[in-house]
């Protein structure tokens, strides 16, 4: 006998609309310290969104926090994140931006 399985994938797309900016877009970190940069909303966001922050390098830098939370209530409150230099190197941060209700569907 010949079994078939079948695998079913749900793939939701969610549109979310956020617009952020930082307060600067080149930060010298020197090797074993901690530097600043700010993360703002410049609009109010249409549903709360879950902001995670990627890291090209992550041996070369750590943040703090890794990701926050934005919301109708608090988008005009900016974030301040910071980074710690743990060996030389150049690294970009990228922002992600989520829908906080996004469901997580597994097969």
């Amino acid at each position: 006998m010949i079994f078939l399985r079948y695998i079913c994938f749900l793939t939701l797309l969610v549109t979310v609309w956020a617009d952020f900016n930082v307060s600067t877009h080149d930060l010298k970190v020197l090797l074993y310290q901690k530097e600043a940069f700010t993360v703002y909303s410049t609009k109010a966001v249409t549903e709360n969104v879950t902001v995670s922050i990627d890291i090209q390098h992550k041996d070369l830098i750590s943040v703090e926090p890794s990701e926050f939370n934005v919301t109708n209530d608090t988008w005009k409150v900016p974030t301040k994140i910071y980074v710690t230099g743990i060996a030389a190197g150049h690294s970009t941060l990228n922002l992600n931006v989520v829908s906080s209700n996004a469901a997580h569907i597994q097969p």
